[in-house]
């Protein structure tokens, strides 16, 4: 159905796309630190530490 709209009024649908793309930043983030990844590297390796000390202690209990 909507070929047929676009068939019969086709000045409506003309394509005015801009010559050049405008300078819009890079996608909006590319100025951005990477905090998020800090802090999930910050806490993987705190949680790993963690799980390494339980288990030490737990494997000289036995």
């Amino acid at each position: 159905m909507s070929g047929a709209v676009v068939d019969q009024f086709p000045e409506n649908f003309e394509n005015t796309a801009p010559e050049q793309m405008p300078a819009t930043g890079l996608g909006g983030t590319a100025n951005q630190s990477n905090s998020m990844i800090l802090w999930i590297t910050l806490s993987t390796l705190i949680l790993l530490a963690a799980g390494t000390i339980t288990y030490r202690q737990t494997k000289n209990q036995q």
